[in-house]
This record gives C-alpha cells, sequence and structure tokens, in this order.
C-alpha cells in the first residue's frame, strides 16, 4: 500500500508513519530529506537524500518512509531558483524544469512495488508567500500533494498529534486483473452502525450493485447515500423475488451473477451494500458462489446484525452464561418445534407470514415474551411488545425477540 501522511509541522507525522511501518520495521528503509532525527530506531536501516530521490527509490527494494516531500521540494526549489534571472524573469523555465522532476518521482513512486509511506506538509493555509521562490515551493508541492493523494491508497491527516483519514482505498487487486466482488454489510439502518471498513469499500469502488424491491425501493442505498459520495458511482440495481418458487429463484441468482461476472471481467471492482450482517439471511449469500465458482474473487465485509441492534434499542441481554440463542427463519416448517426449545430465540425472514406468527406465538402462550422491533435502526423505528398492536402487513423488516419462559 502507498500511504500519504500530510500535516504541519512537529504535528506528529513522522510518530504516525513509524506505527504504520512498525509492522515491517526489520526489513524497513527510512529516507530523509533533511537531517536523521534521533528517534528514529537505530535497528532501522536510514538514508540521507536531499536530490534524486527518485533514483534512491529506483535502487531499493521493500517497505520505505519518505520523510519528508515538503523538506525535498524546498531543496529543489532553492537549487533551481539559483538560475532565476530577473532581468529576463526565467521563471516559467524553472517551472518545467521542477515539474519534470516531479514527473520522475511520481512515476518512481507509482512503480515502486512494496509500501511506502510518505510524509508532506501541508502548504497554502497561511499568508501568501512575499517571494517568488516561496510562493514557486508553495505551489509545486501543493501540486505534488495532489498528485500523491490521487495515486495513494491511503492518505491522512495528523493534527496535534491525532490522526484523519481522508482516503482509505482497500481494494486488493486480482492477481489476473479482473475486477472483485463485494458484498458490504450496512448494518440495520443507522448509519452510525456502519462498520468503518465499510465505509472505506464503499467509497473506493466506482460501481455499486443495489438490491432493489419489487416496488422500487433501494433501502440500502438510501442507508449509505448519507455518508458515500454517490457523485461518482456508476450504480446498477437488481431486483430479488421474494417468493417460494425456489427455481425462479435460482434463475434470477444466475442472472445477477452472470451480469456481475460481465462487469468484473472489465476490471472494475463492484460493491453491494446488503442491510445487517451478509452472512445472516442475505441475498448475496445466495448469487455470490456463482460469481466465485465462475473464478472471480469476492469478499465480504461483516457488519451489525438487526437483531444486535434491536436487543440494544430494548435494553436486552440476548445470553448470559449457559444461555443459549436460536435464530430462527419464519420460513422454518420446524418452526413451531424450535420455539419450545430452551433459550432465547430470534425469529426473522417474517414478511407475509405475520398473522401465521402471531397466531403460532399465541397458541405457544408466549405473546407476553415477546420484543418485536419493526424497521431496526432506520428513522421510523418501531418497539413493541404487544403482538395485538401490529397490522398482518408490518411483517417485512421486522424482527421478533421471544424470551425464555
Amino acid at each position: 500500500m502507498h500511504s500519504l501522511i500530510l500535516g504541519g509541522y512537529h504535528s506528529g507525522k513522522t510518530e504516525r508513519a513509524l506505527a504504520l511501518a512498525s509492522k515491517n520495521k526489520d526489513t524497513l528503509t527510512y529516507i530523509s530529506t533533511k537531517d536523521i532525527e534521533d528517534r528514529i530506531d537505530s535497528s532501522i536501516k536510514t538514508i540521507k537524500c536531499t536530490d534524486n530521490l527518485y533514483k534512491t527509490i529506483d535502487n531499493l527494494k521493500g517497505p520505505l518512509i519518505i520523510d519528508d516531500i515538503a523538506s525535498f521540494y524546498s531543496n529543489l526549489v532553492q537549487e533551481e531558483f539559483k538560475n532565476y534571472d530577473e532581468s529576463i524573469d526565467n521563471l516559467a523555465e524553472i517551472e518545467e524544469s521542477i515539474r519534470e522532476r516531479r514527473v520522475s518521482l511520481i512515476d518512481s513512486i507509482k512503480n515502486y512495488e512494496d509500501d511506502i509511506i510518505m510524509i508532506s506538509s501541508i502548504v497554502g493555509l497561511g499568508l501568501i508567500p512575499p517571494t517568488k521562490s516561496e510562493r514557486l515551493y508553495r505551489d509545486e508541492l501543493g501540486f505534488f500533494n495532489q498528485e500523491l493523494s490521487k495515486h495513494c491508497q491511503r492518505v491522512e491527516m495528523v493534527v496535534a498529534g491525532i490522526t484523519t483519514t481522508i482516503k482509505n482505498n482497500v481494494l486488493e487487486r486480482s492477481p489476473d486483473g479482473k475486477g472483485t466482488l463485494y458484498g458490504v454489510s450496512v448494518g440495520p439502518g443507522d448509519r452510525d452502525m456502519i462498520v468503518p471498513r465499510a465505509t472505506d469499500v464503499l467509497n473506493s469502488v466506482k460501481m455499486l450493485a443495489i438490491p432493489q424491491t419489487k416496488d422500487g425501493r433501494t433501502i440500502a442505498l438510501d442507508i449509505i447515500s448519507d455518508i458515500i459520495d454517490l457523485n461518482d458511482k456508476e450504480i446498477i440495481k437488481f431486483y430479488f423475488p421474494m417468493t417460494y418458487d425456489l427455481k425462479k429463484c435460482d434463475d434470477n441468482y444466475r442472472s445477477v451473477a452472470k451480469n456481475i461476472c460481465e462487469i468484473l471481467d472489465t476490471g472494475v471492482d463492484v460493491a453491494m451494500p446488503v442491510l445487517g450482517d451478509i452472512s445472516i439471511y442475505s441475498t448475496f449469500s445466495n448469487f455470490a458462489p456463482y460469481v466465485e465458482s465462475s473464478g472471480y474473487t469476492v469478499k465480504v465485509i461483516p457488519g451489525i446484525p438487526s437483531f444486535i441492534a434491536a436487543a440494544d434499542a430494548f435494553n436486552l441481554k440476548l445470553m448470559k452464561g449457559s444461555q443459549t440463542l436460536t435464530i430462527l427463519s419464519c420460513k422454518d416448517p420446524n418452526l413451531k418445534e424450535k420455539l419450545q426449545r430452551d433459550g432465547k430465540k430470534v425469529i426473522m425472514k417474517i414478511g407475509k407470514q405475520l398473522p401465521k406468527l402471531k397466531a403460532l406465538l399465541t397458541e405457544l402462550n408466549l405473546q407476553d415474551s415477546v420484543h418485536i422491533a419493526l424497521n431496526v435502526g432506520m428513522d421510523d423505528q418501531r418497539l413493541e411488545t404487544d403482538l395485538s398492536l401490529l397490522s398482518d402487513d408490518e411483517g417485512y423488516l421486522a424482527l421478533i425477540l421471544v424470551d425464555e419462559k
């Protein structure tokens, strides 16, 4: 991974770089474009390089820290500005010479196969520099930082020792050049419940595959729309029929997989945001195996399941000691028998089966042992403990927690 760490002077950039590279300490090379500081561990290989940084990089292997780009640029501008002649104002020639060396350095960085952590300073936040050389330094370093940030998978800002992630492209390229399919769990609905890695993946991909309901709703897309910039995303939508016709479902899964594979063949990564956690009754888990069995890479990002969010909303303890928790589908043909077992239960995939489920819970004398969550985590979340308050058409995105009697 290529990383860029930005910040002001003495903001903690070097400490952050060393922390990121700590796992590679034995093979790490630390390149300093200024005097090598005492805080660098003596066991780390160090090189001082104030000029021709690209040549130094070209001759190295293994993980690198470059500390820092700002000092290198300062040296470069000072060197080039010695050729400035005010009488003929040849500033344009100096700028072109600096840019040629910038291109060489960028190429060396892009072609470096191992990890690089580059440190640079933020410019342009203060007063306009009074001299041409200082303005040239500010401008050129600003342009260089922009180019680096476009190339790097990770960009961070360090202020007063506190790190903020600006960019974190966590995508892993397949060796065959094909794209990767990411199944991204986005939790039950609350944006604050989306795990950071899910956000990183959704921000990094250029294409989103969005599940939609029969009436055109795109709930997962609605959840992420406030935290992901969708302006640069290509969005394709897929309808997954809710039916007991297994052949119809399977045909649909194969069709979706075929369409996804055609996109992956172009080298484009695709992410599908999915409610809750993908490992629990997710449509993604039904079609993704067809993608994987066709030779494509499939990766899954876990998330917070809806029943965990529901338990939290009710302030319930799902398990303690030797207690058991059983997760059940309302479609389970043995649901009645399983509801009579010891331990607490979670009933999911309710849908149109809500009237029958209400009757079953009443028959088993469990109607007073339920906690019902509808649209948990969403703006219209509703929590109930009385089955009679549910209308028969409220089963979609509903789940029921059943206590031990």
